[in-house]
């Protein structure tokens, strides 16, 4: 039960790096706070023209990407979820058999145990008094 918990905040843990990620690049695709933004058209000019006009093209291939491996990690889930059911299955088939084994063995251990009084009172009765 420890190692379930262990992986699940592992995996919370991990999920939360990618979203801080993502926030990273939504804040660099921004651009600087007004407060640091020139009046001046020429640096406005530039800087479209550099970071801030390529970063909404890669925010949306990361945004892309990130949406691509989610479906890819619902479509895991979602087999491996099938492949538990399965496997779940078989292990109570399997534990059927078992059980329906030890009854059978156990009635023949029964069988046998009556054999053999029989046979000893058979020889009882064949042994002259």
């Amino acid at each position: 039960m420890e190692n379930v918990r262990t992986a699940a905040e592992r995996s919370s843990r991990q999920r939360l790096v990618q979203w801080k990620i993502v926030a990273t690049d939504i804040v660099v695709a921004a651009g600087p706070p007004e407060s640091q933004q020139s009046d001046y058209p020429e640096d406005q000019l530039e800087r479209m023209a550099g970071r801030g006009s390529r970063a909404p093209e890669a925010l949306e291939t990361r945004i892309g990407t990130l949406g691509a491996d989610l479906s890819l990690l619902r479509n895991d889930h979602r087999r491996l979820a099938e492949r538990v059911t399965t496997m779940k299955r078989e292990v109570a088939e399997q534990t059927t058999a078992v059980v329906d084994l030890t009854n059978r063995r156990t009635a023949m251990e029964g069988k046998v145990k009556t054999l053999e009084l029989r046979a000893e009172d058979a020889e009882k009765k064949m042994l002259p008094r």
